[in-house]
């Protein structure tokens, strides 16, 4: 497999880690826990055998998995072609993972790639802090399990998210699926896909307390970061600290990208922007924009616009 590092923890300031592995048919990891951090997986394209905390998924692009703190978890690939995303809270994954293997420039594995791992490159993970606990190899196959959550369960526990499934709102032609929030994660994380047409740039503003991370799945965003200008396409990710002045413009007609924010205190801002939705796609006609609940709640809510907090507070 090929581990490609997105941030490693001294580019988040020890907020989050963010990487993708990418492999072949029978690629994968053994049964592990990671005891100091929180993991999310999203899949992005071929077929994942999933293990966790016991329990046997199959997971296909759009896919979400949630490991909480010291859970067991796996995979494995199923078809010549897989990627997942791996997003992380705190310092322990890239460091534990990345001393499994060596430096390398390539995109995609070699073709003479072994499946595996030795038993040398597993306990070179282990060496760093103690965090990563390694179980063996999983139960061998047997019939996956339903994935049968609407939405993020309200405690932390592992769970997964089949596609389609997540709490949504709609925040005029925009809908944004919580795919993890502040319950689900313990307050560290949350995780949201956004998906919309062309449009306008949204206002620019900044947090305070939160940073964020922007990963496009499908179609083009410009994305405007202390006055520098970017377009980001599939693979790109926009790492945006607190305190930076940024904002977003949906450059094609169907657009999809996932964030992720840490520490959750964001977890109700489009809650409050926005309505619930029971739709599966963004919009045909634009719904509401509930600006004059975020003002009421602007104390709350972490977000200020540019040249400080909106009017009315």
């Amino acid at each position: 497999m090929v581990l490609n590092t997105i941030a490693r923890a001294v580019d988040t300031d020890g907020d989050y880690e963010m990487m993708t592995w990418v492999g072949g048919k029978e690629a994968g990891l053994p049964l592990y826990s990671l005891k100091n951090s929180h993991q999310a997986f999203y899949v992005i394209e071929g077929k994942v055998e999933f293990w966790l905390d016991g329990k046997y998924y199959l997971l296909t692009p759009g896919d979400y998995a949630s490991v909480p703190p010291g859970v067991k978890a796996a995979f494995r690939f199923q078809n010549q072609r897989n990627k997942i995303l791996l997003w992380a809270t705190g310092s322990d994954t890239y460091q534990s993972f990345s001393r499994m293997g060596e430096p390398f420039s390539g995109h995609v594995q070699p073709e003479t790639a072994k499946a595996g791992f030795s038993r040398e490159q597993l306990l070179a993970a282990t060496t760093q802090n103690g965090s990563l606990t390694w179980f063996g190899e999983p139960k061998a196959k047997r019939q996956a399990a339903k994935m049968t959550l609407d939405k993020a369960p309200n405690r932390a526990q592992a769970y997964v998210l089949a596609e389609g499934a997540g709490e949504r709102y709609v925040v005029g032609d925009q809908m944004f699926t919580y795919l993890g929030d502040a319950k689900a994660s313990d307050g560290r994380f949350i995780a949201l896909l956004t998906e919309g047409p062309k449009g306008d740039m949204v206002p620019p503003h900044f947090h305070g307390e939160h940073t964020e991370i922007f990963y496009p799945l499908i179609g083009r965003v410009n994305m405007l970061g202390n006055k520098q200008q970017l377009e980001a396409q599939p693979g790109d990710a926009v790492h945006i600290p607190a305190g930076v002045v940024h904002s977003y413009q949906i450059k094609d007609h169907y657009t999809k990208f996932i964030g992720f924010l840490t520490p959750a205190v964001f977890d109700n801002f489009f809650r409050t922007l926005g309505d619930p939705y029971q739709g599966r796609v963004y919009p045909s006609q634009p719904g509401p924009v509930q600006f004059q609940r975020v003002i009421q709640n602007i104390d709350k809510l972490d977000i200020y616009l540019q040249g400080g907090k909106p009017e009315g507070k």
